[in-house]
């Protein structure tokens, strides 16, 4: 008897506490202490934050406690121009959303419309606002996804080892088996498509040895496409 009577008040115990965290969760939900008043946004350099706010539905005034932030962590890596996102709740009423945004590297053309090349050679549609706002080389008769990746690797190699090299890029022409690099100097660099790794790493010695007496802008081109030579013209 005394056992059914221990068990009795077990089950009532856990009864009345699982009714009390109910009735503290339901008070929670309900509370306007813990309604969402301010969304902080960091990292977004060329999305304002407005965009990110109708990503997110503007959760301003939903409770903090009850947000799915799986769901709108994907609502948000969804935008063409985002790579990544961090979503931060910081108590009792506020949160924080990281923005890590691509980083273009060129721009093309394909069928009448202008697409950004990002780092992962991933192509991008770029409206008016993009195209005014990144100032990137422009890639011409670039025709498949493998052109796409070998450029980008390449862009990727020059940006990573000399960046004034990278800024002073104007446009790109694909040619068959050559990549056409042309300065804003005019300075035309000669590539062959397969070799980009080998023929970068001879250019950026070359640029490191003609560094003390003279710049690459005084070269009309330079030709790296012949195996262990480099072929250069100076301007007139």
């Amino acid at each position: 008897m005394n056992k059914i009577k221990k068990t009795s008040i077990i089950i009532l115990y856990i009864s009345m506490s699982l009714l009390l965290v109910k009735s503290i969760n339901q008070y929670v939900v309900k509370t306007d202490y813990f309604e969402i008043k301010k969304i902080n946004i960091k990292g977004n350099n060329f999305l304002k934050d407005e965009t990110i706010y109708k990503l997110i539905n503007n959760k301003i005034n939903h409770n903090i406690l009850d947000l799915d932030l799986k769901k709108l962590k994907s609502k948000i890596n969804k935008n063409d121009y985002i790579h990544s996102s961090k979503i931060y709740t910081l108590l009792p009423s506020t949160i924080l959303i990281e923005i890590n945004e691509i980083i273009p590297l060129a721009i093309f053309k394909n069928n009448n419309k202008k697409y950004l090349l990002d780092s992962n050679a991933k192509s991008i549609e770029a409206d008016y606002n993009a195209l005014n706002y990144y100032n990137v080389p422009i890639i011409s008769n670039i025709n498949n996804h493998s052109e796409k990746i070998k450029v980008t690797e390449l862009l990727k190699m020059i940006l990573k080892n000399d960046e004034s090299l990278y800024l002073s890029i104007n446009h790109i022409v694909m040619n068959n088996d050559e990549i056409n690099i042309h300065l804003s100097s005019n300075t035309k660099i000669i590539i062959n498509t397969n070799k980009t790794k080998n023929e970068l790493a001879i250019l950026f010695e070359f640029i490191d040895n003609i560094s003390e007496s003279k710049k690459i802008t005084s070269y009309k081109y330079i030709d790296l496409t012949v195996k262990d030579q480099i072929i250069v013209k100076e301007m007139i």
